[in-house]
């Protein structure tokens, strides 16, 4: 998880990943604060006190998307799973989830979890005919682009060498994401990308929930860096009523 200066959605997103997992002891969490200057930092901290397993790091600076480098680099599990700090519900039993559907679509190298939508959002997935519905057994998987906001890929294709080095060389930002260079990549080596139907996940995205968890400066700071002015006016539309 790489967060930043998202001190309201942090706790939940944390806590509701920590309580979905039921094997704790067989996974690996890390959290990165990239530079956060809000208090991210310390409640970080007390989570490390409450849940010694956790894994927590702070960049001197911050780096945006290629923070993600540095976690990934230190994931040691078969599957690296990435996960939005505004993401705040999860599927049971989640990281089992992604290795059983990694294990009937062997041909996938990168998956996500389906989203919630409602009235204020909409997440990551819209089908709108752009997704082919791939189906084994009782699992269906939603061939198509895939985001990162609860996501996995199996670490052996990560260090695939016509992966692992473009993405380190890579200089990523909001406009040019690490997600959409692994299913760039993940396809340049032969493998497809979806996202999982039937499991889904609570990615509070958008102007509605940025304002509700106080973080409409915050996001409209991220879209001005970037250039989307469509964007920047949603979020400031909100701030102005």
């Amino acid at each position: 998880m790489l967060t930043w200066n998202r001190v309201n959605f942090l706790p939940i997103s944390l806590q509701k990943l920590i309580d979905s997992i039921t094997d704790i002891n067989n996974c690996q969490i890390i959290v990165l604060d990239n530079n956060s200057d809000d208090s991210t930092w310390d409640i970080l901290q007390d989570f490390k006190t409450k849940y010694p397993f956790l894994e927590i790091i702070r960049n001197n600076k911050h780096t945006g998307l290629n923070a993600y480098k540095k976690l990934f680099l230190k994931a040691k599990g078969k599957y690296i799973i990435e996960v939005d700090d505004d993401v705040i519900e999860f599927p049971e039993n989640s990281h089992n989830i992604f290795e059983s559907y990694f294990e009937d679509f062997p041909n996938y190298g990168y998956l996500a979890m389906n989203v919630v939508q409602n009235e204020h959002t909409h997440g990551g997935v819209i089908d709108d005919g752009r997704y082919k519905y791939d189906k084994r057994n009782d699992k269906t998987v939603m061939e198509g682009p895939t985001g990162g906001w609860f996501s996995a890929f199996k670490k052996k294709n990560f260090y695939h060498p016509n992966f692992f080095i473009h993405f380190m060389l890579l200089n990523f930002s909001f406009k040019n994401g690490e997600d959409g260079f692994i299913n760039h990549k993940m396809k340049k080596i032969g493998l497809k990308s979806g996202v999982i139907k039937d499991y889904k996940c609570f990615h509070a995205q958008g102007p509605y929930y940025s304002n509700l968890f106080n973080c409409l400066e915050r996001d409209m700071y991220k879209y001005e860096v970037v250039g989307r002015k469509d964007r920047v006016n949603l979020y400031k539309d909100l701030k102005n009523e």
